[in-house]
Formats: C-alpha cells, structure tokens, sequence
C-alpha cells in the first residue's frame, strides 16, 4: 500500500477512534532504539511487532520519525504515527486474513469490523469463556490464544468439537439461541472480543460484503465439523491424528501463525484425546510413532517435518477449507 493511502486511512481511523488505547513500549534493541506499537483490541490490529526506528535520545517529543515498513524506511511526522501505523497492522490481522481469503473487503468494511470490538476482555487459561446453559448475549471472536468447543457428558468426560484460533468466530449464530448448547474454553490465555446480538445484526443489514464473509466462514467451520465426524466413525487413530494435524497446519497458515512446517501448538495430550476420541496414552503412542516416521517432531511447538507424508498418511484433501489462498500457499 502507497505511503499516501496508509496516512489517508490513518485519518478516517482518528475519527473512530480506534487506537485510543493503544499501547507503546520501548526496549533497547542495538542502535537506534525500537518501538513497538500494537493495538490494544486487536480486532484489526493484532498484537504484533511494528518497528520505529528512533533516536537514542529523547524519542517522544520528535518532530519526524522513521517507520520501517516491508523492509522500507518511512519518513512520518510523529502525531500521526500511531494512525498510520494501525493501518499498516491492518493488513497482517488473522480475521482479516481469514474473511479476505473468502471475501475482497474495503476499507469502510473494515471499519466496521473495527468498531464490533469494543469490548475485548482476557480470559485466563482453562476458564470458560461461555458456558453451557448460558444466555447467548454475544458473539465471541478470538484475537489472541486457543479456544476450543466442547460437551461434558455425565460421566465427566469431555467431546472437544472444534479447536478456536485467532481470527475464529467462536459462536456467530448463536445468538438466535435462547442459551448456549455447548460450552467454549480457553485453552491458553485468550483476549477474546463480545460482539452484541445487536452489532451482528446492523453487519447483516448494512454491509452485504461482510454478510457472505461471514456465512463463508461459517460454511467452512461446518465443512471442518463433518470432516471431525468422518474421522471419529471411520478413521483410525494415526489418520485421525494426522488429518487434524494437518488442518491445524492449514489453519494457521492462512492467518499467518505458522511458519513452513513449525506451528505453536499449545495442546496437551488430554486436549488431542479429548479431540479425536482416544485415550491420552494412545496419542501419546501414535504421536511417537509419526516421529519416528520422519513426519513431526514435537519440542515446545510442533514441527512437521513432512507435510506431503503427513497428508498422505492422513489422506488429507484441503479442499473441504475452501480457502484458494491457503491452498496456494501450501
């Protein structure tokens, strides 16, 4: 994007007021110093790195700075930096990245999408974020952390039925319910953005291009359900562990929180258990056994070593995601 069109976006932003609370931290990173912006919702804006190179010295009260910005320097003014900025992080969101792979959205779209995220709230790791039985008042869109849709059973054993990314709409339908059928966890520490029932609705009635987004990503979400369901009556449990492998790998990738084959996955054997319906000791042993394969290797993240074997042995077909920009970049 032209460095005139980031500055003119930047303006429509300052009127909305979407960056109030965004958040400056300094830190020492060699000469000169770094800046990291980030927005505090991170609807549109995610919490990630942007670098402004600054003076050793007295770095606020600058008339200019410089912004580096896909490996190019800007030169700015400073009151305007934050906007400026905000629209730059537009670009790498993992929502925007996920309905834009699905839907081309202009800028007042965006501003809408922006302005649903009002009310962003952290949620601590294995909290609820709702609960079932609870009144569907609100949308639920993860911006940071893993999230994941579950069904305790009497018996107190626990159906995970959908893992929750950054970029995911937990629930977008769900307030046509009178109360939630199911529950949603975080999984890690999660900010996690209420949308209103009535916010929803204005989307729908006002910004068609944002409507077939969302049905579109909704489709999707169904279409990984039946794939879920394929797996549990049909597959067995190295291919049923392979095939979410490698749809998580997919996932992630779309919004950009992968890297070639390493992936965070922040999931305990109990959480793949609980997934794909086996006991922890069984993903233990399968997950071994892939290793030993040559397919994955698993430290603190996950590293698939082998992306076309893993699939192979998933028999994985992506098509199912119906995402034409993650297909092509895999």
């Amino acid at each position: 994007m032209a460095v005139k069109a980031l500055l003119d976006e930047a303006q429509r932003h300052r009127s909305h007021g979407c960056i109030r609370s965004g958040r400056v931290r300094l830190r020492r990173c060699g000469r000169p110093r770094w800046v990291f912006l980030t927005d505090s919702t991170g609807c549109v804006a995610p919490s990630r790195r942007v670098f402004v190179s600054l003076p050793r010295a007295n770095p606020v009260g600058l008339r200019y700075q410089r912004v580096l910005v896909d490996n190019r320097v800007i030169r700015l003014s400073g009151p305007i930096l934050l906007f400026m900025l905000k629209a730059v992080q537009m670009h790498q969101s993992p929502l925007l990245r996920k309905l834009e792979a699905v839907e081309t959205l202009s800028s007042s779209e965006v501003d809408c999408l922006q302005r649903m995220c009002v009310d962003v709230r952290e949620i601590s790791r294995r909290a609820d974020i709702v609960s079932r039985g609870d009144d569907a008042d609100y949308v639920h869109l993860m911006l940071e952390g893993w999230g994941a849709r579950y069904f305790d059973l009497p018996d107190g054993s626990r159906q995970i039925t959908a893992f929750l990314i950054p970029g995911d709409f937990c629930d977008i339908h769900v307030t046509t319910l009178a109360a939630m059928d199911h529950g949603i966890i975080a999984l890690t520490n999660c900010r996690v953005a209420f949308i209103g029932k009535s916010a929803i609705e204005e989307v729908t009635r006002s910004t068609p291009a944002l409507t077939r987004a969302f049905w579109r990503a909704t489709l999707v979400d169904e279409a990984i359900l039946r794939q879920w369901i394929v797996s549990l009556g049909r597959r067995d449990a190295k291919q049923r562990i392979a095939h979410m492998l490698c749809e998580l790998h997919l996932r992630l990738r779309l919004v950009g929180l992968t890297d070639d084959g390493n992936m965070h996955l922040p999931l305990t054997q109990e959480d793949i258990a609980d997934a794909c319906g086996l006991t922890p000791v069984h993903v233990n042993r399968t997950v071994q056994g892939l290793r030993k394969q040559g397919l994955v290797d698993r430290g603190s993240d996950l590293h698939i070593l082998n992306v076309q074997g893993l699939r192979r042995v998933a028999a994985f077909d992506p098509s199912y995601l119906h995402l034409k920009r993650a297909d092509r970049a895999v």
